[in-house]
């Protein structure tokens, strides 16, 4: 029995886990009272998703060994997974109270404090584990989740910060001082953070996420471009990260790219209204007319109010030459957008501007007060070069 347990053991550590839990079980059919198999293929189970199955383990673990506060923890790791927040609390009160000195215990308290909102009772869980271990990452790291759960950004910087500075600091405490600092507007700040990130492992498609978002900020769209391709090869299905690559191509110019891109952000955010709106409107730009008038469309049903889709596909109509379409489709964008630069050429190209919708000498004027380099600006810009 010992040497079937043993091997069970060392397979797991080895991170054979499937040679592992096949051990556990026939050493739990020889002897079901063995609380270390219940034990370790509890954590096995929680690991591969079986939430309740892996707490019947550990369940039966703590009952055939109460007085380890370690099994407590687990036990009460794999209920907060679970969605048990208040058997899972008794749970990890069980460890604390067992274990009064293990600085994970507390950090863990204070994790399903934090899941439960209780900013304050998690903070002081987290301040505990930190009075017992100075160097302990996961406190510093639940403290600034808690401050920034509670948008209380500029706080959370500090704790943050000082992961950093921990014996176990990884790429993931660089990336959570990046968030912050992006909540907070310090664009120059968290460009430094991530790109110190990428010299760390693991390698994260959140760190070029951060990256590219920043230099987005800093008005540098095609750094921005290069960060997020890089952050879609490790993160291929999230159409956020494809989206904010497209729209980064399309500000710098990159039309063919950002139109590529596009596609494949309304295909894994098909009901992103704004991803389909801005696609629209670079297909615009390319001379697509049908494509970019199926794509405005597309926008329309989810989002009536979308100006820039109303305007893409106005132009779309504008070069068909279907100016009475153009015109509705227009005056559409202009209602919910007034003095919307695009719109108001649109409406000057095609004869039909009028002494209320504004003086199109003043075109100029209007695109200067827009955001150099946002999608809206390159838009106009484009309308007005092209007509």
């Amino acid at each position: 029995m010992g040497d079937l347990f043993d091997a069970a053991v060392k397979a797991h550590r080895q991170g054979r886990v499937r040679q592992a839990e096949k051990k556990y079980r026939q050493v739990l059919k020889e002897n079901p009272k063995h609380w270390g198999a219940h034990y370790y293929l509890g954590n096995i189970l929680l690991d591969q998703g079986f939430n309740q199955k892996a707490i019947e383990h550990l369940q039966r673990a703590v009952s055939l060994k109460p007085q380890d506060a370690t099994l407590h923890f687990d036990l009460g790791r794999a209920l907060a997974v679970a969605g048990d927040l208040s058997r899972a609390r008794k749970a990890l009160q069980k460890s604390a109270d067992l274990q009064p000195d293990r600085a994970a215990v507390h950090s863990g308290f204070g994790d399903l404090l934090r899941s439960g909102h209780e900013i304050e009772a998690a903070l002081e869980s987290y301040r505990r584990a930190l009075t017992l271990d100075p160097d302990f990452t996961e406190a510093f790291t639940g403290s600034g989740h808690a401050l920034a759960l509670a948008r209380r950004y500029e706080e959370a910087i500090e704790p943050y910060t000082r992961a950093l500075k921990t014996s176990r600091a990884s790429a993931r405490e660089y990336v959570n001082l990046g968030r912050v600092y992006l909540a907070t507007g310090k664009w120059n700040e968290a460009e430094a953070i991530y790109k110190e990130a990428l010299g760390r492992q693991p390698v994260l498609a959140e760190t070029f996420i951060g990256l590219g978002e920043a230099l987005e900020k800093l008005k540098r769209p095609l750094e921005a471009a290069d960060a997020m391709a890089e952050a879609v090869k490790l993160a291929p299905n999230r159409g956020d990260t494809w989206h904010a690559l497209a729209r980064n191509l399309a500000n710098g110019g990159r039309h063919e790219e950002a139109l590529n891109a596009y596609r494949e952000a309304v295909r894994l955010l098909p009901k992103s209204a704004t991803a389909w709106s801005q696609y629209a409107a670079v297909e615009a730009q390319l001379g697509h007319q049908d494509a970019a008038i199926t794509a405005a469309d597309k926008a329309l049903a989810l989002d009536p109010n979308d100006a820039l889709a109303w305007s893409a596909k106005a132009v779309a109509e504008m070069i068909q030459g279907r100016f009475e379409d153009c015109e509705i489709h227009t005056r559409k964008a202009l209602a919910l957008q007034p003095g919307y630069p695009a719109a108001l050429h649109v409406l000057a190209s095609i004869g039909r501007l009028r002494p209320e919708d504004g003086d199109v000498e003043t075109f100029e004027k209007m695109l200067g007060s827009q955001d150099r380099g946002s999608n809206e600006w390159i838009f106009t810009v484009h309308v007005i070069a092209g007509m």
